[in-house]
């Protein structure tokens, strides 16, 4: 028994059908509905976790952190800004009357 493999080949002149286009765009449609689907549903899944971590829910979660740990910790840098500003005015000041000295 032999068997033989019959390749499809296009000659010119030889075009796709109506129906054949029909079929390959309906392929590629399910192809990509499906794969809308199943990164949408990835997203929303994700979208839930990350929203769920910024809800308070007593300390553990994201806001909490923040609220509780970093907000204070940046009013502290904040007032440390303002006083290293100060001190830099009053050097500058210093520093132009000891040039202003030395002209004179």
């Amino acid at each position: 028994m032999r068997h033989s493999l019959h390749i499809v080949t296009t000659t010119p002149g030889d075009y796709m059908t109506a129906a054949d286009w029909a079929t390959t765009l309906a392929g590629f449609t399910a192809t990509a509905a499906f794969i809308g689907v199943i990164g949408s549903w990835i997203m929303r899944t994700w979208l839930k976790g990350f929203l769920a971590e910024l809800k308070p829910n007593g300390g553990s979660s994201l806001n909490d952190k923040i609220n509780l740990e970093i907000i204070p910790m940046l009013k502290e840098l904040r007032g440390d800004q303002i006083v290293i500003g100060e001190k830099l005015a009053k050097l500058e000041g210093r520093f132009e009357q000891h040039l202003d000295d030395e002209v004179e």
